[in-house]
């Protein structure tokens, strides 16, 4: 038996997608927004456009509403991806925007909301709160369970890399994980940016073997050991980077 990564897809344009997300006025941030205090958003918007201080931007997509919640954003975007990604494609998910604009409860959930899963206080079901990632990764589980039930064999990896002033820094490291990781590429400097390769890649972050459930705490664990600290726009802002990579190899 031979093991081979999942064959690579090139995506089109067609397959992908921006759309901004509109954060309920004064959730989160300590609500010091101007927007918050006053009671009067400084946006609006429509389902395909947002205009702000009477610049208009267009996101042919759509505009997630701030009624929106989590298990909803996901429904609406994730499913796709994560077919996409079984089926051998690169898929991204990016979130970008100022601190206190949303990202890290877009991506993971509300502040403490990982610490809390990495305890074990949700058990290994999907919190409410839960955020992109973390409903994708009990997704892709899912995925796996019926793939394994067909007669596949599939290994799943996670690596997650903060970027920030202090450098790059493995995060299953810095949580201090116990779970049984393997360097993917070996670098006696740490993990390093190969800026020659096309598009650049990550090398010497320690990869931990998600087989199920019971693995998700050594991920949630190493999502919540980022760098945060207070600033005036939000109380428990990210201040790094963060990059989770999810790896997928299916044995043939």
């Amino acid at each position: 038996m031979t093991t081979a990564p999942m064959t690579a897809v090139p995506m089109t344009t067609k397959d992908w997608c921006a759309s901004s997300r509109i954060k309920p006025l004064g959730a989160g941030g300590g609500g010091v927004e101007s927007s918050a205090m006053s009671g009067v958003s400084a946006v609006q918007y429509t389902a395909t456009s947002v205009s702000v201080s009477g610049k208009r931007f267009t996101y042919p997509r759509m505009v997630i509403p701030p009624d929106m919640d989590q298990e909803a954003l996901y429904s609406e975007f994730m499913p796709r991806c994560i077919t996409g990604f079984m089926d051998g494609y690169n898929v991204n998910i990016i979130a970008y925007g100022q601190t206190g604009s949303g990202k890290t409860h877009t991506m993971f959930g509300p502040p403490g909301c990982m610490a809390a899963a990495a305890r074990g206080e949700y058990g290994y079901s999907v919190h409410e709160g839960y955020g992109l990632f973390p409903r994708a990764l009990h997704g892709v589980l899912c995925a796996l369970r019926d793939a394994r039930a067909a007669g596949h064999v599939h290994v799943l990896t996670c690596a997650a890399v903060e970027l920030s002033t202090m450098g790059i820094q493995d995060m299953l490291d810095k949580s201090g994980c116990k779970a049984t990781a393997v360097k993917w590429r070996s670098s006696a400097h740490g993990v390093v940016i190969d800026r020659s390769a096309k598009p650049p890649r990550l090398y010497g972050q320690n990869e931990v073997v998600v087989g199920g459930e019971e693995d998700l705490r050594a991920v949630w664990g190493a999502v919540a050991a980022r760098n945060t600290s207070e600033t005036l726009l939000n109380d428990s802002s990210s201040r790094s980077h963060c990059i989770v990579q999810l790896s997928l190899w299916r044995y043939e």
